[in-house]
């Protein structure tokens, strides 16, 4: 069988991990051909895996919607594709042959409230390109999500028989993971390694730190984040407030994956983050057996369920945040 699996939109984060994942595992079936669609170069043809690279979906949201709805025809004609499986949450082209989506955004199944002012992207996100994403889900023939409570959501917010969904959990590479020595050498030092989305709640833990600042116990903690501070309007406001605050922030930007593995064995994970399908930075830290500590939602629950270096907090509440910083 031949198998269009679609994603030129996966880029960094999340997305691309999932990717990556499916990349490697289906290089060792050799019952079918897979024909993966991508706009990174950093993905080579091998073996039943034929890479067809698309970089220019990335111009604009026309030249996306352009290549899902009329170039993706082509390509299942051109290839004989019999199955598309989709890793960017839905299909919009209406052809046929078989479909299964890979859901992992959790942003329309949500029942927060967004503004088109304030977050503009995650509106039309929840809004907009959400009723195209439960169109999808009712006509796929199979839908895999991460969580089973993502397995719920979709059940409550589109019309599919539960049969069709199935929950697949991230998986780690362990040979990648460092393990923490003691716990209580970590304390100290924070880390969160996440992109600069306004939902990320990097905000919550520089208040959290200006709170205990105030109290006078501060002490020695740092708190280390993937970003440098200048990304896009929400990290610069980060920086400025790290700066005048004179907070002890450590603005490292991206890191390889070695190195973040590292940060987890020698660091305690702040995970303050409201809006996820899954959230892998808690379960490759709990496979450390570091501490984390995360919001208090329904997916950091379901990841760290029965964890003993688990503890929580409201994503919007700084001070219960600071409390338990204080406590460690």
């Amino acid at each position: 069988m031949n198998i269009l699996l679609l994603d030129v939109a996966a880029s960094e984060s999340g997305a691309l991990s999932v990717l990556d994942q499916y990349y490697k595992e289906l290089q060792i079936d050799s019952e079918n051909h897979y024909y993966l669609c991508v706009s990174s170069s950093n993905f080579k043809s091998l073996g039943n895996m034929t890479v067809l690279k698309f970089p220019w979906v990335k111009k604009s949201w026309l030249h996306r919607v352009w290549f899902e709805l009329y170039y993706v025809k082509k390509l299942v004609n051109k290839h004989n594709i019999s199955r598309i499986f989709s890793l960017e949450n839905l299909i919009l082209a209406d052809i046929p042959c078989e479909k299964w989506i890979y859901l992992h955004t959790s942003i329309p199944f949500t029942d927060l409230h967004f503004s088109l002012l304030s977050t503009p992207k995650i509106w039309v996100y929840k809004h907009l390109i959400g009723k195209l994403i439960y169109r999808s889900i009712c006509k796929a023939d199979k839908v895999i999500v991460q969580t089973h409570w993502m397995r719920d959501a979709c059940l409550s917010k589109a019309s599919i028989e539960p049969s069709r969904i199935e929950v697949q959990m991230p998986k780690i590479d362990c040979r990648d993971i460092v393990q923490c020595v003691d716990r209580d050498k970590v304390k100290h030092r924070l880390f969160y390694p996440a992109t600069s989305l306004k939902y990320k709640n990097h905000l919550l833990v520089l208040n959290a730190l200006i709170c205990l600042k105030e109290r006078g116990t501060l002490g020695e903690l740092q708190f280390d984040l993937t970003l440098t501070g200048c990304e896009n309007t929400t990290a610069k406001k980060l920086y400025k407030i790290a700066v005048k605050n004179r907070l002890p922030v450590n603005f490292l930007g991206k890191l390889p994956r070695e190195q973040v593995m590292e940060k987890y064995a020698s660091s305690t994970l702040v995970f303050p983050s409201y809006m996820e399908t899954f959230g892998l930075p808690l379960l490759e830290a709990r496979l450390s057996d570091t501490l984390v500590i995360a919001s208090d939602c329904s997916f950091s629950r379901e990841i760290l369920e029965g964890y003993d270096g688990a503890m929580f907090f409201s994503p919007y509440d700084a001070h219960a945040l600071a409390d338990i910083l204080e406590q460690l």
